[in-house]
């Protein structure tokens, strides 16, 4: 399906495994491009199921979000889903919580600075001993009130980039990164495209200030590779030093 429809990617349609979605600025326009996908199917003896068919829909719900005009939003289904999660009784329902939690997690800001207590009541050792306590309550409250406020995203137009730009905003705190990919005129009216975050590990802990925001730039880069491969983009961060990485031997000063 990917050859015979590979001319057509990106452009008017996407394609994940069996599944193709279709897309126009106008009515008219979408009987254009959905009679020229189902021509290029055709061609390679390839058809649709008209019971597994859809046309002219505002709104799709596609692999646990709900596209539409309006962005790309977290499915409702998943969200109620989150927001019903009893307090966990063990490691187990702890990981299943953050598993689902994380599912949507370019929706919700800072998300590993809320879920870092949490995951230390993830592991096979506190399986054994678990113990609720008020500070995790606080985290589980306070990543339903994340999930109840989530953003409406929207996605980066390669092919119609016009005025717009590629913005990534990121940021460390002695436990972790945060990172936002935004596209849009200015960095100030820009549309949010994903939000992320990661736990710094191990050695990572111990690293220097700089170090630690330098690496919230490159986990970023590597998270939204697909985004900024062969585009401009441009990275804001609060540490002025690494401006200088390039040249400057002792960042710290």
């Amino acid at each position: 399906m990917f050859t015979a429809l590979h001319p057509y990617i990106g452009s008017i349609c996407h394609v994940y495994l069996d599944d193709i979605i279709i897309w126009s600025d106008s009515l008219e326009e979408h009987h254009q491009n959905v009679e020229t996908i189902l021509s290029a199917l055709r061609a390679h003896h390839l058809y649709c199921s008209p019971k597994k068919t859809d046309l002219f829909c505002l709104e799709l719900h596609f692999l646990g979000h709900r596209i539409s005009h309006a962005g790309v939003e977290a499915d409702d289904s998943k969200v109620e889903k989150i927001l019903a999660w009893l307090i966990p009784s063990s490691a187990s329902d702890v990981c299943s919580f953050l598993g689902l939690v994380k599912y949507i997690s370019n929706f919700l800001p800072a998300l590993s600075n809320r879920t870092r207590i949490l995951n230390s009541l993830s592991t096979k050792e506190s399986e054994r001993d678990f113990l609720w306590s008020s500070e995790h309550q606080t985290a589980f409250n306070v990543i339903k009130q994340l999930i109840v406020s989530r953003e409406c995203l929207t996605v980066i137009d390669h092919q119609n980039m016009a005025d717009n730009k590629i913005f990534v905003c990121t940021d460390a705190s002695d436990w972790c990164s945060s990172a936002v990919l935004s596209f849009g005129p200015t960095l100030e009216t820009a549309h949010l495209v994903a939000f992320d975050s990661m736990q710094f590990k191990g050695p990572e802990l111990n690293y220097p200030v700089h170090e630690k925001e330098l690496l919230a730039i490159v986990h970023a880069l590597k998270k939204w590779c697909v985004n900024l491969i062969g585009v401009p983009f441009t990275i804001y961060t609060d540490h002025c030093t690494l401006k200088n990485f390039t040249f400057q031997k002792n960042l710290s000063k």
